[in-house]
């Protein structure tokens, strides 16, 4: 089951909603939303099965700042897609990746690197370094 499984960190969110609603629209994956409050992440599933009529998407409560309720939820998904700024905490969520032997992608960084591209900071002839992240202990 782990390797149909997506958790979307942060999933309640702007980016998160709007990528889990493509996910179930383009795959047959099993998306988890995670985030601090339940509520949100329960009715954000509950909508996303009721839009899609499914039951591909569950909620799940984590916090990137205790890295111990991170660690059941990546055990169950083969990629984190981290879909809000987490600061700091990144480095507890990325421990917890390489821990679980979970894939990741980190969007807010994906963005500001696709930004300052744009923005032509780039060297002559680089191209875009955007890229997931595979984690091999």
């Amino acid at each position: 089951m782990r390797e149909e499984t997506l958790l979307i960190l942060g999933g309640y969110g702007g980016a998160g909603k709007v990528l889990a609603d493509l996910l179930l629209q383009e795959t047959e994956l099993r998306l988890l939303i995670g985030g601090r409050d339940p509520a949100k992440a329960e009715a954000l599933a509950f909508e996303l099965n009721t839009r899609h009529s499914c039951h591909r998407v569950e909620a799940r409560t984590l916090d990137a700042n205790r890295p111990e309720t991170l660690l059941p939820v990546f055990k169950e998904s083969r990629l984190v897609i981290i879909a809000a700024p987490l600061g700091e905490s990144l480095l507890s969520v990325l421990r917890v990746a390489l821990e679980s032997g979970t894939d990741w992608l980190d969007l807010p960084s994906c963005r500001l690197l696709l930004h300052q591209y744009r923005k032509g900071r780039g060297g002559a002839g680089d191209e875009c370094p955007i890229s997931a992240h595979r984690i091999t202990p």
